[in-house]
Parts: structure tokens; C-alpha cells; sequence
């Protein structure tokens, strides 16, 4: 996080007025009308960014909370460690499940609610595609009965509306035979 006070070489919690004294000085220092050829616009800039934000009040409660709130380097290490080790739980409590899973029989697997609850958010989306399918196969045909006049005034092709239909019948075929025909051969 930018250090604002560091910035208008103040200490933190510095008083509005010193904050405005201080911008001032910086200002008359590195503005570049004032500084000449040796004026880096970017410091210019920084000081009017931190005097934007510390001369505000609430920006500046905010802001110092913010800043208090950091973390020291050994506390960042531990909160590392700890995700380390929460990680790590987690991906040995996988692989234990993992490991019970391959030892039983398919049939008993197929039983268990992991495989049960992706049978089942597959079969929601097979379905959720299907009906999709159906509404693109309706959809162009639903135009072209309703506005058969205007399409034939502005010159557009029946293809041009069919071509989603014919797509949408294929999109449809394909859910409906991974989700019913090959079910029925397997």
C-alpha cells in the first residue's frame, strides 16, 4: 500500500494543517513549471495524490484503519502456513476418499453420494441442453410464421432464418442420443 505520509514526508496521523503545509512546500518544490528540466512529473503527481487523499477526512480514517491493519512479516509467514497446511488437509482427505473409492466394486461406487450427486447435476444439464435445442429448433420457424410478409420486403433468405433451426436440430439430436439411445445400448 502507497505510504501517503511518507509521500509529503509527514508522520502518520498528521494533522490537516500539516498536510496542507506540507503539499504546499512539495508542491513550490517539484511542480514542473517551478522545478525546470530536473522536474520528474511523476512525483509531482504523487504529492497531489497523496494530498488528495489525506486532505479528506473520511479518506484518511479510512485509509490510517487500512494501514494499521497490516500484517507484520511473521504473521504473514504464519497465515502462509496455516493455508499451507489447510491445503494440504485437504488434498490428503481427497486422496483418502480417492483411495476407498478404487478399492470397491463399481457397483457399490456407483452408490455412493459423490457419484450420485454428479449423476444427478448431469442429468440436469443434459436436460437444461435439450430444452435448449428445442428452442432453437422453434424459435426460427416461430419467425418465419409470424413474419413472413416483412422477410420477403426485406429480402432476407429462408436460409439465413433456418440455419439455426437445422443447427438446433442437430445440438438437439446430440443431447437426446447421449441421454437416452446410447443409455438404451450401454
Amino acid at each position: 500500500m502507497t505510504d501517503y505520509f511518507q509521500i509529503l514526508e509527514l508522520k502518520p496521523g498528521a494533522s490537516t494543517d500539516e498536510i496542507k503545509k506540507a503539499y504546499r512546500r512539495l508542491a513550490k518544490v517539484h511542480h514542473p513549471d517551478r522545478a525546470g528540466g530536473n522536474a520528474d512529473p511523476k512525483t509531482f503527481i504523487a504529492i497531489n495524490e497523496a494530498y488528495e487523499f489525506l486532505v479528506d477526512e473520511k479518506r484518511r480514517a479510512f485509509y490510517e484503519a487500512r494501514k494499521a491493519k497490516t500484517i507484520s512479516p511473521e504473521e504473514q509467514r504464519r497465515r502462509e502456513e496455516a493455508y499451507r497446511n489447510w491445503v494440504e488437509r485437504q488434498q490428503r482427505m481427497a486422496r483418502e476418499r480417492a483411495e476407498v473409492n478404487a478399492s470397491t466394486s463399481f457397483d457399490d461406487f456407483m452408490e455412493s453420494p459423490i457419484y450420485r450427486a454428479a449423476m444427478v447435476i448431469n442429468r440436469f444439464y443434459n436436460y437444461v441442453f435439450l430444452i435448449l435445442g428445442v428452442f432453437m429448433v422453434i424459435t426460427p420457424v416461430f419467425i418465419v410464421l409470424r413474419d413472413e410478409e416483412r422477410l420477403i420486403e426485406d429480402q432476407i433468405s429462408l436460409g439465413t432464418i433456418l440455419l439455426p433451426g437445422v443447427i438446433g436440430a442437430l445440438f438437439t439430436y446430440g443431447v437426446w442420443f447421449f441421454l437416452f439411445k446410447n443409455k438404451a445400448e450401454s
